[in-house]
């Protein structure tokens, strides 16, 4: 309730302080999927809760998670949180209840804002969350400098499937391959 009051709102703005386009289009079936987006700034999320026609739930580092306050709201627009410092089961299984339950899951892979691309900033939570859940991931490329009144371009890329093959038959690095080649697509296409 408290996160389809607030969009208009925050639309609303952020259509003041930026130039927002939207290129390409969600060409999926499925109710639910996974977003995965690069992360610049704080405003990622913000740009992509706007843009996107259903609600999505976002994972946050759990840092944000401290105060009750900002626990408590979060919460109510769905953000669930993540630690980024180790492999966090409770985070995988959430975003895949989540996401069995015909939700969106918004994941920025790079789990920290970042300007430049890297391959090695590549996580494999969503790989992981897309092959337990059975859902593709739609990759998203943000173009912007968030300067006031600036430029933003949001790329929505064709559905992301991850290599069911190649996680069979290797799953010592099989994971970390395929974010290497998620990243790559959200960078590159």
């Amino acid at each position: 309730m408290l996160y389809k009051f607030l969009k208009p709102i925050l639309s609303f703005f952020l259509n003041f302080l930026f130039k927002i386009d939207v290129i390409g289009d969600i060409e999926i079936k499925d109710d639910s999927y996974i977003i995965c987006s690069n992360h610049l700034s704080n405003f990622d999320p913000l740009i992509l809760a706007i843009i996107w026609p259903e609600s999505i739930n976002f994972m946050g580092k759990m840092e944000l998670f401290k105060n009750n306050i900002s626990k408590w709201f979060l919460n109510k627009v769905h953000v669930f949180p993540v630690n980024r410092k180790g492999n966090d089961i409770k985070a995988l299984k959430i975003a895949t209840k989540r996401l069995k339950d015909n939700n969106i899951v918004g994941i920025l892979p790079e789990g920290t804002r970042v300007k430049n691309f890297d391959i090695d900033n590549s996580h494999p939570g969503p790989i992981v969350i897309s092959k337990m859940s059975g859902k593709d991931i739609i990759p998203v490329y943000i173009d912007t400098d968030y300067r006031l009144f600036s430029q933003v371009n949001v790329y929505i890329k064709k559905p992301f499937k991850i290599n069911e093959k190649l996680i069979k038959e290797d799953k010592t690095n099989a994971y970390e391959i395929e974010a290497k080649r998620l990243l790559n697509t959200i960078y590159k296409g």
